[in-house]
């Protein structure tokens, strides 16, 4: 992660119990449902298949790359050199596999995750992973396993998710060039003509040169970083479907669409420089702290642009929709909150005091929403101090800072709103634990108190040395 002097010691600190931890949480969706044993084998066989195919990537061979499945039964592991004991072999399984029941903690989702101290590509097998085509199944698994070769190889490709609950949203300026730079990378790259998609890459760059100019600095450097970690991936994930074109709206993207845009700006970029520039990841492989648009920059040389190719009119209509959408962002910030407090149901809320906050162990940064006053996690969480850890899985529940930084400077408050049965809790000498559906906790306890459907749990000031407690 990206570490800025500006930084309290505190939030440091948090950034330091998160590590890699963010990283194991992508993307998933609905809660995982049984897949016939036959599917798995059939993808796996499948990955092995594509990984020989060609190579993706200078030094990527992601058949060396452990796979692990969770299909909502099972976790199968593919590849591995020495299965932890959990697991036992799958006999007369075609590729070789070992499977355990039920879900290995490691594997969160789509993502990567350390298994018997190996670097594994991780795929929970959804609902809907299950019902997509097999080869794009495939290009996702290899997808994450390009993350697992960037790790070791390249640990800078990587943007600071914390930057991503500060980002700057609200400037109508930013998302206008923003939305500039997007429709001309998109032009680039569909343009047939050399100098007309030239032309466009480097209206493109200029774009981002005057957003980034006006950006505090954590902000490109999270852009950057994501594009070269998940634009990168998206890239070689590209490539094994054998896809030339990204995905980049004609409207642009939502205005906190940031991270989601970063997947196809990078892989934009990536085939622009397939184009302009062949060599170009060789290049970036000896010298891999370089940003793609600088390297991009260098491939167009002084193409001259003699004007604008958005036209007025655009350009017009491009900012009255920049300016009423973040005009709109602050009311649905405290929409987004005050809808989830007033849910039906059961409330379970921990608080902490401040000398003794929860400091997140894990998070999921493709599921998370601001508010006004906290943020909404509406997949997983995971918090965590020496008096206890709390754990979310497929459930929403709103975090409210302790300090500054709306995560990475403690959690005070969690609040779990629309809960269909009362949360049980039982205790354990001066612990409580709460069990819910989506919900677990283990932690010390000051007090707990219900009145009508609303659970109180008060953590204790921070526990002394040596106490006995």
């Amino acid at each position: 992660m990206n570490m800025h002097p500006n930084r309290t010691e505190m939030e440091r600190h948090a950034m330091l119990r998160i590590g890699t931890a963010v990283l194991l949480l992508l993307a998933l969706g609905a809660t995982p449902s049984t897949a016939d044993e036959t599917r798995v084998l059939a993808l796996a066989q499948s990955y092995a298949e594509a990984a020989v195919r060609e190579t993706y990537w200078p030094g990527f061979a992601p058949i060396e790359i452990p796979l692990a499945i969770h299909d909502g039964t099972h976790t199968y592991l593919f590849r591995h050199p020495s299965p932890p004991g959990e697991f036992t072999p799958l006999p007369d399984s075609d590729p070789p596999a070992h499977r355990m029941p039920g879900r290995h903690p490691m594997v969160i989702a789509n993502s990567t995750a350390t298994i018997g101290d190996i670097a594994c590509a991780t795929l929970v097998y959804d609902t809907a992973m299950q019902a997509r085509p097999l080869d794009a199944v495939t290009s996702t698994a290899i997808h994450e396993a390009f993350h697992v070769y960037q790790r070791r190889e390249h640990p800078g490709w990587i943007g600071n998710e914390g930057d991503m609950f500060i980002y700057p949203f609200e400037d109508p300026q930013l998302l206008i060039w923003r939305r500039l730079e997007t429709e001309y990378l998109r032009r680039a790259c569909a343009a047939t003509d050399e100098d007309d998609a030239a032309a466009n890459a480097r209206l493109a760059l200029d774009a981002r040169t005057q957003r980034f100019a006006a950006m505090g600095t954590p902000f490109p450097a999270y852009e950057r970083g994501t594009e070269l970690n998940e634009g990168l991936a998206t890239y070689v994930q590209a490539r094994v479907m054998g896809q030339t074109h990204p995905g980049l709206p004609p409207d642009g993207y939502a205005v906190e669409d940031v991270r989601l845009r970063c997947y196809q700006t990078g892989l934009a970029v990536a085939l622009l420089l397939d184009r302009f520039r062949p060599g170009w990841k060789k290049e970036l492989e000896e010298k891999d702290d370089t940003h793609l648009e600088d390297i991009l920059a260098k491939s167009l040389g002084t193409v001259e642009v003699e004007t604008q190719h958005i036209t007025g009119q655009e350009l017009t209509e491009l900012e009255q929709t920049a300016t009423n959408e973040t005009s709109n962002l602050l009311e649905l910030w405290k929409q987004r909150r005050t809808d989830y407090l007033n849910r039906p149901g059961w409330q379970l809320i921990i608080e902490t005091p401040p000398d003794a906050p929860l400091w997140p162990a894990g998070f999921d940064p493709w599921n998370i929403q601001r508010t006004d006053a906290g943020i909404l996690h509406t997949r997983f969480l995971r918090l965590s101090n020496e008096q206890g850890y709390l754990e979310l899985m497929n459930g929403t529940a709103l975090s409210e800072a302790a300090g500054e930084h709306p995560l990475f400077s403690g959690v005070k408050r969690l609040t779990l709103a629309g809960l269909v049965k009362k949360p049980e809790l039982n205790a354990d000498g001066s612990r409580i634990i709460v069990t819910t559906p989506i919900f677990t906790a283990e932690i010390a306890a000051r007090e707990a108190s219900c009145h009508k459907q609303r659970v109180v749990i008060r953590a204790p000031e921070r526990l002394q040395a040596g106490n006995g407690q």
